[in-house]
């Protein structure tokens, strides 16, 4: 997912694991090609704990929302309010997120009702969908030179 640029942003959520200071950010290109930029500057190891892109949640209204809790720019000190955002309002893996945004870009699902699924069952839901790719992609001509 290193090469895609989104058409809209995407908001993520990342920790530095000694500091324990949140970042509320936003991209257009992937998670972890910004997690890599942020990581290379950064002498804290960091760990992505979400991310949404549902425009209620824009960046700027975050830092707003959570701006009694801002220790520099754009890191915050960690509570329970941005731990409870984070698991009521953010995906917390980046295959869900991803996966969340196209099926909500292509009008698959709304996104909330995406986010109201716990995240084993997203995960079972996108292990379904790849393994049904696979099949579909396997008994395709593509294939037929291999068979």
């Amino acid at each position: 997912m290193t090469n895609v640029k989104f058409k809209s942003s995407l908001i993520y959520l990342i920790q530095g694991e000694k500091t324990g200071l949140i970042k509320i950010g936003k991209t257009n290109v992937s998670i972890e090609n910004r997690l890599n930029q942020i990581q290379a500057l950064s002498p804290d190891k960091l760990i992505f704990l979400g991310g949404t892109f549902e425009p209620t949640y824009l960046e700027d209204r975050l830092h707003l929302r959570f701006e009694r809790f801002r220790e520099h720019g754009e890191w915050f000190q960690p509570n329970s309010e941005v731990m409870d955002f984070i698991s009521t309002s953010c995906f917390q893996s980046l295959d869900s997120l991803y996966w969340a945004y196209f099926k909500v870009k292509a009008g698959d699902a709304s996104y909330e009702d995406l986010i109201a699924l716990n995240k084993e069952t997203i995960d079972k839901i996108i292990e379904s969908e790849i393994e049904e790719s696979v099949k579909g992609l396997w008994k395709s001509d593509y294939f037929k030179v291999l068979k």
